[in-house]
């Protein structure tokens, strides 16, 4: 008798704890599955991530050449400016002589 009852309280203990691992094997389960979750929405936010720093490098290399051709148009805008004074000055330098000239033709008629 007292075998009999050792056996049932040890299939009782089984059962409950065959309960509660199930139970805690139940919870593993779910955390399983919200770590999955949770491991595929970063997975997304990484390749957005991505794809965002590519669009950025992109856009940097795109606002360099962008700078470059603008410095070169400001330096051949100067140096073209440069010319037309320079062309300006001799002009006027030029007529200055001529205006003077006949100034003085004109004085000693």
């Amino acid at each position: 008798m007292k075998d009999d009852k050792t056996f049932e309280l040890l299939t009782q203990m089984y059962a409950e704890f065959s309960k509660r691992f199930d139970a805690i094997d139940r919870r593993f389960d779910e955390h399983d599955r919200r770590f999955d979750e949770h491991n595929q929405r970063f997975e997304g936010i990484e390749g957005k991530l991505t794809k965002g720093l590519i669009t950025q490098e992109k856009m940097s290399k795109d606002i360099k050449r962008i700078v470059e051709v603008q410095q070169n148009h400001m330096e051949q805008n100067e140096r073209q400016h440069r010319k037309m004074m320079d062309k300006l000055n001799e002009k006027t330098t030029l007529l200055e002589g001529a205006i003077k000239h006949i100034a003085k033709r004109t004085i000693n008629l």
